[in-house]
């Protein structure tokens, strides 16, 4: 049988679609964007064809969210014939194949054929692929949700959307960012990073966009991370502490790729792409007036969620050898007591927490054995 997920808000053309597929097909109807969403988080999809006129949701962030998930399956554009253009933008993003309303049924089932034939090929070919890439080796551990991880990190890589990655304080959000820079086509382009906590709201704009001299006191005429990223891409780490005033501004910037210097009148175009990350709920800070809705939803087109080190206890024992080994003066080794210690705490500083363990437990002991006794929580 073949899953089909027909997305698409005109009730008869649903209709219609079930009516003159064949009984191999499975076909499930939403109307909305967002329940088109929920059913594929629910539900394994072979198919997916999606209509970009939709009443709650701009079809293309439908395409690009469902594009975004670990194997997605494969995407057939609807569109009316004045829309033309959008179908071009669509295919360019990754949607397998287009129709225009109205189509025969000729061509709508020789175009799931296609599809589906292509998914079948694929779909283990690509994760095979994505785990063996050398560049992901600095993700240590073998639990699903990393191999989920570097699976969605070589996908995200081939796209220009922004990235918004999540996860509690020490997880690693600063070293994913910096695979995908790595496993992208910008690579070879300058990746910067900025601490959106680290700055006051009165000098974040500046270091993002640059300043004019005169501006305001002591400034003087510099770029900005945007500017100097050119080509690039540029990290903003704990996005959840950005200002509102600098949030609109950094939004327009996604829009148009172009922004003005504080104090300038001079437009300036980039190319750069936006991963950002943050320890907090974004859509807590929503509700509180603390973060725009607009810019969230700008910013989360592609999302990576790193789990915390408590829910993925079996790399443990990985990144504590990984860990032990980058002391330069020793080779240091755990006992079976002091691994068990380690993978029974909570760990609520994730991996940063556990290298701080090491290193005190690499002073407090006298030989190169790691002991229950010298680790310190």
């Amino acid at each position: 049988m073949i899953r089909l997920l027909f997305i698409d808000d005109e009730v008869e053309t649903q209709k219609v679609i079930k009516t003159i597929l064949p009984d191999d097909y499975i076909v499930y109807s939403c109307t909305t964007g967002k329940r088109g969403l929920q059913h594929l988080e629910r539900e394994e999809i072979d198919l997916v064809l999606l209509d970009l006129g939709l009443p709650d949701m701009d079809g293309m962030v439908v395409l690009e969210t469902i594009l975004a998930s670990e194997n997605p399956p494969p995407i057939i554009v609807l569109s009316c014939c004045h829309c033309i253009p959008t179908v071009v933008r669509s295919m360019k993003l990754g949607a397998f194949d287009y129709l225009v309303k109205p189509f025969t049924r000729e061509q709508l089932l020789q175009a799931l054929q296609n599809a589906f034939l292509q998914h079948t090929l694929h779909r283990k070919s690509f994760s095979c692929d994505a785990l063996e890439n050398p560049l992901l080796s600095g993700i240590i551990g073998n639990s699903g949700c990393i191999q989920t991880m570097k699976s969605l990190l070589h996908r995200y890589a081939r796209h220009w959307a922004p990235v918004l990655i999540t996860g509690e304080s020490g997880t690693g959000k600063d070293l994913a960012a910096d695979i995908l820079h790595r496993l992208s086509d910008r690579r070879h382009n300058p990746f910067l990073a900025l601490n959106c906590a680290a700055i006051p709201d009165t000098l974040i704009e500046s270091e993002l966009f640059g300043s004019e001299k005169g501006a305001f006191t002591d400034a003087v005429t510099k770029p900005g991370k945007l500017e100097c990223a050119d080509g690039g891409t540029l990290f903003l780490d704990e996005i959840g502490d950005m200002g509102l005033a600098v949030q609109a501004k950094l939004l327009r910037c996604l829009e148009d790729q172009a922004f003005t210097r504080v104090g300038g009148v001079r437009e300036t175009r980039v190319d750069v792409r936006i991963v950002a990350a943050t320890n907090k709920c974004l859509e807590h800070l929503i509700e509180k007036g603390l973060f725009r809705s607009d810019l969230y939803y700008r910013l989360r087109v592609l999302t990576l969620h790193i789990q915390p080190l408590r829910e993925r206890k079996e790399d443990i024992p990985l990144l504590t050898n990984h860990l032990v080994q980058q002391f330069p003066d020793k080779a240091y080794t755990l006992s079976f007591e002091a691994m068990e210690k380690l993978i029974n705490h909570p760990w609520p500083g994730n991996v940063r927490e556990l290298k701080g363990v090491l290193e005190r437990a690499m002073v407090h002991t006298t030989t190169s054995k790691i002991e229950s006794r010298h680790i310190l929580f």
